[in-house]
């Protein structure tokens, strides 16, 4: 999370999302939340601020929620939030393939009987 002091806008992103958003401040009722430190303690950012509502959203890159070791130690094969598998090579540290016809379980398997890729 920021701060741009210049044009009053909050830039933030949250766990389980990979996009960036930000509010802008000079619209929003920011007053309970500059009060005295006993009222910070009793309202919450998401109370003050609406942060499910953004002013602006870039949306981002969905991220790895599984991932398996290849035996051969030079490939990770990757499930992500949009449940497409992807086969990452970590001796070149990019993304090698996608796999959009079938499922991760089903890659893994497919995967593991081959001695390489």
């Amino acid at each position: 999370m920021t701060l741009d002091e210049d044009s009053k806008l909050l830039w933030f992103s949250q766990t389980g999302d990979s996009s960036i958003k930000h509010l802008n401040l000079s619209k929003r009722n920011v007053e309970r939340f500059y009060g005295t430190e006993s009222d910070c303690y009793n309202h919450s950012l998401e109370d003050n601020l609406d942060i499910e509502s953004p002013d602006f959203e870039m949306g981002g890159q969905p991220h790895i929620t599984e991932y398996h070791i290849m035996r051969n130690k030079r490939y990770v094969i990757t499930n992500n939030t949009e449940g497409v598998p992807q086969i990452w090579s970590i001796d070149k540290a990019k993304l090698e393939k996608s796999i959009h016809s079938m499922s991760y379980q089903d890659f893994i398997n497919k995967a593991n009987t081959k001695l390489d890729i």
